[in-house]
């Protein structure tokens, strides 16, 4: 080979090697931009959907059990000198109660009371 071409050899390869440089570089920024992108935006999702929360749920507390809570004495004066209790002292544990009416179903037939046959 003469000097002239193994130069123009040896400046090509060199362009090529910075080409391939540039492509690797670039390929690497534009991976981890599309990482972050992605964690961004499952975040914001994640707080935009309805039905999620990141926060832990309270139990909602019915008008007729707040006002009764407020008008009960303390578990604290209520005890016997430190004495453990049995009943829980929470205020957000739901009362269970009997429910005012039985529930109907739309299978059943209407009774007539108006005095027909």
């Amino acid at each position: 080979m003469s000097p002239r071409n193994t130069a123009d050899a040896q400046a090509r390869a060199a362009a090529r090697d910075r080409g391939l440089r540039r492509v690797s570089t670039a390929t690497g920024w534009i991976t981890a931009a599309s990482a972050v992108s992605a964690v961004a935006l499952a975040g914001g999702y994640a707080q935009a959907l309805p039905g999620t929360s990141t926060s832990a749920v309270v139990p909602a507390v019915p008008a007729a059990a707040a006002t009764r809570d407020a008008t009960a004495p303390s578990p604290s004066s209520t005890s016997n000198s430190g004495a453990a209790s049995s009943t829980p002292t929470d205020a957000s544990v739901p009362t269970l109660r009997a429910p005012a009416q039985a529930p109907t179903t739309a299978a059943s037939t209407p009774h007539v009371t108006s005095g027909g046959t």
